[in-house]
């Protein structure tokens, strides 16, 4: 048994550590660190200003750093597909900054200072900071309030997305799966194709694999192995890594 679990454990880290690479902001977080760190630098944030400029780096460089990696592990837990970063990065902003005031603090100490400055304005630069977070999210990810204004590659070939039941990768190509039964290959990642269906409710059950929220109630279970199965009478599998989340959106009942 406490092999099994060592095993699980080390199971659950290497899918986490993958996610984590295959988010699309994550790899840039500790570059961003490093420009906010510098802006701050400049600007003389959390009092930083009084302090030696090379001292104010290396405080700005350990904070910095810390809330990269504190970020990396929010939205590695929170993101499952494209449409997941504006809500992650809105509800994660008032709790991870709630705990900007005491690392700013024990940054402080590691140097050797006391800590300059008051809670509430501490504070407020901290969601200053994380509002530049959503600037670039805007960027990277920019809303789609009109799904016909979306020129993907699906939408380029004449597809109605809002009629798609389901996306399948294969290779360099993607096989959609259309409400009126029709299927469809063509060329194009599946991240992009991701991307390009991010306003309609749906999810992920495997990864190269997202189904519309009309098939929720075709998900079911043949043997060990839980399925979705199309009108059309495909069978697609939901691989163990986004059963839970499709445990979260009742999806899957629990226990079973």
């Amino acid at each position: 048994m406490r092999g099994r679990g060592k095993a699980g454990f080390a199971n659950r880290t290497r899918n986490f550590a993958k996610h984590a690479r295959d988010l699309r902001l994550i790899p840039a977080m500790p570059v961003i660190g490093l420009v906010l760190g510098g802006l701050a630098t400049v600007t003389g944030a959390f009092g930083t200003g009084r302090m030696p400029l090379w001292e104010s780096a290396l405080f700005w460089l350990l904070l910095m750093q810390w809330s990269a990696l504190k970020w990396t592990l929010w939205f590695t837990w929170r993101v499952r597909s494209p449409r997941d970063w504006w809500r992650a990065a809105l509800i994660g902003a008032v709790p991870l900054n709630l705990l900007v005031p005491v690392e700013v603090g024990f940054t402080y100490w590691l140097l050797g200072y006391g800590v300059i400055g008051g809670y509430l304005s501490i504070l407020t630069s901290a969601f200053a900071l994380a509002a530049l977070l959503l600037v670039l999210l805007l960027w990277l990810f920019p809303p789609q309030w009109n799904r016909r204004q979306v020129a993907g590659p699906i939408g380029q070939r004449g597809f109605d997305i809002a009629k798609l039941d389901a996306i399948v990768a294969e290779d360099h190509y993607c096989r959609l799966y259309l409400r009126e039964g029709r299927q469809e290959l063509i060329a194009a990642r599946f991240g992009d194709a991701l991307a390009e269906v991010a306003a309609i409710p749906g999810e992920r059950i495997n990864r190269g694999i997202w189904v519309s929220d009309t098939l929720a109630d075709r998900v079911g279970r043949k043997g060990r192995v839980w399925e979705v199965t199309l009108p059309c009478g495909t069978a697609l599998r939901v691989s163990q890594r986004y059963r839970a989340t499709l445990v979260a959106r009742g999806w899957i009942q629990p226990g079973t």
